[in-house]
C-alpha cells in the first residue's frame, strides 16, 4: 500500500510538472492550455491525497505537508477564478494565473527538495528555506510581466 501511494503522490507531481509547463507554453484559453489545466488539477487532487495518506503515518506535520496543503489551497482559489468569472470580471484572470503560479512554485520547491539529495546534493537547511522563500521575491516580477501582458491598456484622456 506505501509503495502504491508513493507512486501516486511521485506520479501525480511528475504530471502537475509537465502540466504547467504545457499550461505556461500553450496560449492562454486555448484547447491545450485548458487540457493541460484539468490534468494540473487532477494531478495536484492525487498527490495532495496520496501525501496526507502517507504523511498520517507520521504524528508530527512535516515542511512537505505544509507545502501540499498551500499548492492545493493555491489551485483551489485558481480554479475558483475560473469558475466565477463573470462575478469577477476581468480581475480573475490575474486570480487565476497569480494562484497558479504560487502553486506551481509550491511544487517546484517540494519537487527540489525531494530529489536533489537523492541524487546525492547535500545542503544546510537554511538552503532549504531560500528556496521556500525565493518564490516571494522571484514571482512579483514574473506576475507582473502577466500583468503587463494581459491588463488592458490603459486609454489616454484627451487634454483640452
Amino acid at each position: 500500500m506505501h509503495l502504491v501511494l508513493l507512486l501516486l503522490h511521485v506520479g501525480g507531481a511528475v504530471a502537475a510538472l509537465v502540466a504547467a509547463a504545457s499550461a505556461l507554453r500553450a496560449q492562454p484559453g486555448s484547447l491545450t492550455h485548458r487540457r493541460a489545466g484539468r490534468v494540473y488539477v487532477i494531478s495536484w487532487v492525487i498527490l495532495t491525497v496520496a501525501g496526507f495518506i502517507l504523511g498520517a503515518a507520521d504524528p508530527d506535520i512535516s515542511s512537505f505537508e505544509v507545502l501540499n496543503a498551500l499548492g492545493m489551497a493555491c489551485v483551489v482559489i485558481a480554479m475558483t477564478a475560473i469558475w466565477f468569472k463573470r462575478r469577477l470580471g476581468r480581475a480573475w484572470l490575474k486570480t487565476h494565473y497569480g494562484w497558479m503560479l504560487n502553486s506551481t512554485a509550491f511544487l517546484v520547491i517540494a519537487t527540489l527538495n525531494q530529489v536533489l539529495p537523492r541524487v546525492g546534493l547535500s545542503y544546510p537547511d537554511w538552503v532549504f528555506w531560500l528556496m521556500v522563500a525565493a518564490p516571494f521575491f522571484v514571482l512579483p516580477g514574473v506576475i507582473a510581466r502577466y500583468d503587463a501582458r494581459y491588463s488592458p491598456p490603459k486609454r489616454s484622456r484627451a487634454r483640452g
